[in-house]
């Protein structure tokens, strides 16, 4: 091996080292710490043993459904066993029609959206949490940096949990 070659060789591997020991320096992963996080939150959502609450949802979006110009997106949810049983429109009490289910969530499917949001790495994307009981407060996500009315949003109010005793039992089994 000629000296000119060895010499470049060594300059590559210092080069290579720099780089890698910039990337340390950089950090994890901003999406692999928004994962983390969700699932940090998730948990303490899931140690809460809230199965049955109500809550409003208002949800935004630019292209929801093909009539989405006509749907008041803010609805009271009524939550059983993990399920959606009932849901009306936070204004007028009026019941959500059965066609426009798909946009009524649990607050497990709106951590389910939040993971797919992760997964996907969008232009845009924000989460807040409820401090105390780690249910997503606000979600906003713009996917495409170019697209027009692809973004989507959300935010959860006056959660009340059904069962009496649920969150009271949670707070002693906190270490």
């Amino acid at each position: 091996m000629s000296g000119s070659n060895l010499k470049q060789r060594i300059t590559f591997l210092a080069m290579l080292s720099v780089l890698l020991a910039a990337c340390d320096l950089i950090g994890p992963d901003v999406w692999q710490q928004r994962r983390a996080e969700m699932e940090r939150q998730r948990a303490i959502w899931e140690q809460r043993g809230v199965h049955d609450y109500v809550f409003t949802l208002n949800r935004s979006c630019g292209e929801c459904l093909a009539n989405a110009s006509q749907i008041v997106f803010i609805v009271r949810i009524r939550v059983e066993a993990d399920t959606v049983r009932s849901a009306t429109y936070a204004t007028t009490g009026e019941p959500v029609p059965q066609e426009y289910a798909v946009l009524l969530s649990t607050i497990d499917d709106l951590f389910d959206g939040i993971a797919a949001s992760i997964d996907d790495r969008p232009y845009r994307f924000r989460v807040e949490y409820d401090p105390a009981d780690g249910y997503p407060t606000s979600w906003y996500v713009d996917p495409i940096k170019t697209a027009i009315d692809d973004e989507h949003g959300m935010t959860v109010s006056d959660l009340v949990p059904l069962c009496t005793t649920c969150l009271e039992t949670a707070d002693r089994a906190k270490p």
